[in-house]
């Protein structure tokens, strides 16, 4: 059998007792980032991957600032009573009554990880992330031709006074504001937020037709 520890420290402590068969550390191990620079980067890309999360699974009730939220995690065994996460409810609950009364802007996003039987996505969580998608994608294609017709505008500069800059109304076609406004109506949803991104084992179970539980 063996038995592990999560830090050096604990080794020395339990040393006269029984030595552990390894170390595994109870957090993230950012000594490994020598450069600043390359840590900082690689946490502005992973927080992208996160807010682009938060889009897909919050559309329809998306109404908050990416730049003044924080995110809180958590993570344990898939138990029937966790204290961990209990406490890790209840501290949101109390957070949220302090930033309701202190009238805070801040949005909190809280993630609960949890090993557990799976069996696919929600329909939900697919949803959201299709539609986010492609709110993305056409937003990108209209950047494109805006930046095409802003090209071809300074390009035709004839010196006149008051044309330096192209006016900003007539980057944005008719056709670029038909697509747009479709994105944006397809965001609206009026059901509930699901808390959940995959469906369990237990959750895709069904009673076959003509059998009855006893």
């Amino acid at each position: 059998m063996s038995f592990s520890m999560a830090s050096k420290f604990n080794c020395l402590i339990f040393y006269f007792v029984f030595s552990s068969d390894g170390v595994l550390p109870n957090g993230l191990n950012v000594v490994k980032f020598s450069a600043m620079h390359e840590f900082q980067n690689i946490h502005a890309i992973s927080k992208q991957k996160i807010h682009d999360f938060v889009r897909g699974h919050f559309y329809g009730h998306y109404d908050f600032d990416l730049d003044n939220t924080l995110y809180f995690f958590t993570a344990g065994r898939y138990e029937y009573s966790n204290k961990g996460v209990d406490m890790f409810i209840e501290s949101l609950a109390r957070l949220n009554q302090k930033l309701k009364a202190m009238k805070s802007k801040t949005t909190v996003v809280a993630f609960i990880i949890m090993p557990a039987a799976t069996h696919s996505y929600t329909i939900e969580a697919l949803k959201g992330h299709s539609i986010a998608k492609q709110l993305r994608d056409t937003v990108t294609e209209i950047q494109n031709r805006i930046g095409n017709r802003l090209s071809e505008m300074t390009a035709r500069y004839t010196g006149e006074i008051g044309t330096e800059v192209p006016d900003p109304s007539t980057l944005l076609s008719s056709e670029d504001k038909i697509l747009l406004k479709r994105r944006v109506f397809a965001l609206k949803w009026n059901s509930r937020l699901s808390l959940t991104t995959w469906l369990t084992i237990a959750q895709t179970l069904y009673v076959a037709p003509n059998t009855s539980w006893k």
